[in-house]
């Protein structure tokens, strides 16, 4: 099972996965100090769930995408929770979609679901099996 703060860090990761995040980066964006950071990125790479790329004195974070792990799932949950509280929009269109009889994956992405405005959309990808 992993710690608030260890799903916190997976969580920051996930939400760019084109970003490229230090540690020091990853400690501010969570308003933590940088040890408490430390720690528990280190953690997560003892688990193989990161991966530690040397660059300078720095290290860059990356996930480990070499495996699946479960609690990158549950960190995109805690994600898709944290959305649905601040945008009613997506909340709707999630309540919506589980109500579907399809067994099918649907990925919610698009500008609404960053930094929403007037013009903002919501795009939507659904992954259906062949049946």
């Amino acid at each position: 099972m992993l710690k608030k703060d260890e799903v916190k860090v997976l969580k920051v990761l996930l939400d760019d996965l084109t970003q490229d995040l230090t540690i020091t980066d990853i400690a501010n964006i969570l308003n933590q100090k940088y040890v408490q950071t430390y720690h528990t990125i280190y953690n997560l790479e003892k688990s193989h769930q990161i991966i530690l790329k040397p660059i300078g004195k720095s290290k860059l974070v990356k996930l480990n995408f070499t495996k699946v792990y479960t609690n990158y799932i549950m960190a995109e949950l805690e994600r898709t929770e944290d959305l649905c509280k601040k945008n009613t929009s997506i909340s709707v269109i999630r309540k919506q979609i589980q109500t579907l009889a399809k067994n099918c994956i649907c990925i919610v992405f698009g500008s609404q679901t960053k930094k929403p405005t007037i013009n903002s959309d919501i795009d939507l990808l659904f992954v259906i099996p062949h049946e």
